[in-house]
């Protein structure tokens, strides 16, 4: 599976709804599994909620294109990217195919 593909299913696999000061991160259990069970993770503003589903989205991709899942959740790689999810991931991928 290409990483365009990983990217994809990953985009299509976390869903973040709310208002206000209430949203809910709906995603899957398994980062290796979208179809299987699915879990909940909240926040209390729309910028934390979207950090916290491209966090998810990147561990996700990560999985699927075999990269490891703990570089993602390096905060360095994703803060260094300005919380552009699909860019950490591209790094990390890019890293890992290197060596």
């Amino acid at each position: 599976m290409n990483l365009a593909q990983c990217l994809k299913i990953a985009s299509g696999a976390v869903t973040v709804s709310g208002y206000d000061t209430s949203w809910t991160v709906t995603h899957p259990f398994y980062h290796d599994d979208v179809q299987g069970p699915s879990t909940c993770s909240h926040a209390t503003s729309y910028a934390a909620a979207m950090v916290k589903a491209g966090m998810i989205k990147a561990a996700i991709t990560a999985a699927y294109y075999g990269c490891c899942v703990s570089e993602i959740y390096d905060s360095s790689f994703y803060v260094e990217e300005g919380m552009n999810w699909r860019a950490a991931v591209r790094k990390v991928a890019k890293a890992s195919r290197a060596h």
